[in-house]
């Protein structure tokens, strides 16, 4: 059986995250990117607990180097900006593709949730938005409490 928990070191921004992974054998601490659906680690077992939704949308699009350093040095950058980016929303969704990009959450509690967009399916063409977030709330749903999508978006509420 394996565990895990997550390890994040460093003093500002970007976080970056290291997954302590242990069974019976000892134990390993390496750097992960998070899987898109869960935040586990990208590759994680499939009997993890994943919250992937079966119903997702499954374009895909790739960002620059240049854009994931922007995103990464952006001042109170949240997460370690990944490359690859599947978007957020349920199959079958009108409109163009969504993925979260970069939060930054300021230490009087504001925050900026950037996002990549795309128009069509596993395409290079995107931009980076800043979008406000979806005010829904569900405390009993994830740590923070609120939806994962940006206002307005279609289907049902990520949490």
């Amino acid at each position: 059986m394996h565990s895990r928990r997550p390890l994040v070191l460093g003093r500002g921004p970007p976080v970056l995250t290291y997954w302590l992974w242990w069974d019976t054998a000892g134990h390993t601490l390496a750097h992960a990117s998070s899987c898109p659906n869960c935040h586990l680690p990208e590759d994680h077992p499939a009997s993890s607990g994943c919250t992937a939704e079966t119903h997702q949308c499954t374009a895909k699009t790739v960002i620059t180097a240049t854009d994931r350093a922007m995103l990464e040095d952006l001042d109170d950058a949240v997460h370690q900006a990944e490359t690859d980016h599947r978007c957020a929303y349920q199959a079958g969704h009108e409109g163009e593709h969504v993925s979260l990009a970069q939060s930054q959450d300021r230490p009087d509690g504001t925050s900026t949730a950037w996002w990549v967009t795309w128009p069509a399916r596993h395409t290079a063409s995107y931009r980076l938005a800043v979008l406000p977030e979806c005010p829904a709330t569900g405390a009993d749903h994830n740590d923070d409490g609120v939806c994962l999508h940006p206002k307005d978006h279609p289907g049902n509420h990520k949490w």
